[in-house]
């Protein structure tokens, strides 16, 4: 049995990987593109409350959308077309605090994370979306009401592109047109 054990261990490390594993953000030679996403993720790490718009902004560098040129409204109704964020949010929400229910909401729209027996049940809300973020080690266990500091929402993005790279065979359908 040991012997079985062993040689099957030795199988596994003798392989090797087929492809290599490269982030998102290395498909393309660095571009100034790149260097505006990687201003504004430095100008809202030091954010003590996100706003709105920052959380549109990250969640279009998530899904490799962004374009520093786009305006709040720009992204505002992309992001209504593929159903990442509600109809019934407004322009005027660009000022608005950021609480963690609502960037739950967003993350897992945008990731494709379809959540375990609570959630399809009962659908896709800030509580369960909160609570399938913190099962995935994306966001940090607290209430849907908590507002969101910059520093949390650059920490949300990269576990999040982290989580791309690691889970994107379980959710094929990331990052294509809905």
């Amino acid at each position: 049995m040991q012997e079985d054990r062993r040689q099957e261990e030795e199988k596994r490390d003798s392989l090797q990987t087929t492809e290599v594993q490269i982030s998102p953000f290395q498909e393309k030679p660095f571009s100034r593109q790149d260097s505006s996403q990687l201003l504004f993720l430095n100008e809202l790490y030091f954010k003590k409350a996100a706003r709105f718009s920052d959380a549109l902004k990250v969640t279009t560098m998530l899904l490799r959308i962004y374009d520093p040129e786009r305006d709040f409204v720009f992204n505002l109704a992309t992001l209504r077309e593929k159903g990442i964020i509600s109809k019934s949010i407004s322009e005027t929400a660009a000022d608005a605090l950021l609480d963690k229910g609502t960037a739950a909401y967003m993350f897992c729209q945008a990731l494709g994370i379809k959540g375990g027996l609570w959630m399809r049940l009962f659908g896709q809300s800030r509580r369960y979306c909160l609570r399938e973020l913190v099962f995935e080690n994306i966001m940090q266990a607290s209430g849907i009401h908590e507002l969101t500091s910059g520093a949390e929402l650059v920490d949300m993005f990269t576990r999040a592109v982290d989580f791309l790279q690691q889970v994107k065979p379980r959710y094929p359908k990331i990052n294509q047109d809905k």
